[in-house]
């Protein structure tokens, strides 16, 4: 997915009900407490707010349930950072 510099995205994580969701940017874990215009979704889903170029990158849902081991899920954000055509 493609958004542009400033925008809200919103990531979704189908799971079972019940799932412990965590997501990952760039295989490191979001600190949630840290990374403020992150926000974890009732669903699961990840919201980042105002987003910016050093969000890009590929996030990954981890959902895992007790007897029903762990699944994940990846895709690919690229922020496009927004141009400013000066004509003179």
């Amino acid at each position: 997915m493609t958004v542009y510099e400033g925008e809200t995205i919103q990531l979704h994580c189908l799971t079972q009900s019940g799932s412990t969701i965590q997501w990952l940017h760039n295989n490191e874990m979001i600190n949630l407490n840290i990374m403020r215009r992150f926000e974890m979704l009732a669903s699961g889903g990840l919201r980042i707010v105002s987003a910016q170029k050093s969000d890009s990158g590929i996030y990954e849902c981890l959902a895992s349930k007790n007897g029903f081991g762990t699944s994940t899920s990846k895709c690919f954000v690229h922020i496009q950072g927004l141009e400013i055509n000066v004509s003179g």
